[in-house]
């Protein structure tokens, strides 16, 4: 398991990118752009894991760049808009953001590719009951008795459906941020 790390800044010089090489490991560090690179964490077992926060510090202290990161969540494969979301970190306020805070910012200002590719990726991925069982779920104040209630359904067979869409989507649901992508995501 690998989390992926994109780090926006408005100035991304050489010296800045020799850091993060030093730091994280060279085969892991990539630039994609003069603002842009993305580095793989996979001390997910670690005790010494990388601090995120610290090192955004040690940036504006010692380069006076501030950073915009973007921390994916620890998994096997690509996330199905991370490339598209990491487009966002330039209009984002420096700081540390999940990919679920970075996804909400794009779906407020309604990017048309992220809600095409992310509906595509659920539809692929996902049967309609569970898409529509977490829908209810939303709708219903993320509360797992009355909606499974509305939908004449046990109530661990719809946790059981959104525990399905939060590990395929990584978006985590029962939890505000998370909840606010998808009813985003599905409004009209």
């Amino acid at each position: 398991m690998k989390r992926t790390v994109y780090v926006y800044a408005s100035e991304l010089n050489s010296d800045i990118i020799a850091l993060f090489e030093a730091l994280i490991d060279a085969n892991h560090v990539e630039v994609m752009s003069e603002h842009l690179l993305i580095f793989f964490d996979d001390r997910f077992y670690e005790e010494d894991s990388l601090d995120y926060e610290g090192l955004s510090e040690l940036i504006l202290e010692d380069f006076s760049v501030k950073l915009t990161l973007m921390i994916e969540p620890y998994v096997e494969d690509e996330l199905p808009v991370s490339k598209e979301c990491s487009k966002h970190l330039a209009q984002m306020k420096s700081g540390i953001y999940s990919y679920e805070e970075v996804l909400l910012e794009a779906l407020l200002k309604r990017d048309q590719v992220i809600v095409d590719k992310l509906k595509h990726y659920i539809g692929e991925h996902l049967h309609q009951e569970v898409v529509h069982s977490v829908r209810a779920f939303i709708e219903h104040n993320m509360n797992s008795s009355v909606t499974a209630k509305a939908l004449f359904m046990h109530r661990n067979t719809l946790n059981y459906r959104i525990d399905q869409f939060v590990i395929t989507t990584h978006i985590e649901v029962k939890k505000f941020i998370g909840a606010m992508v998808v009813y985003l995501l599905y409004r009209s």
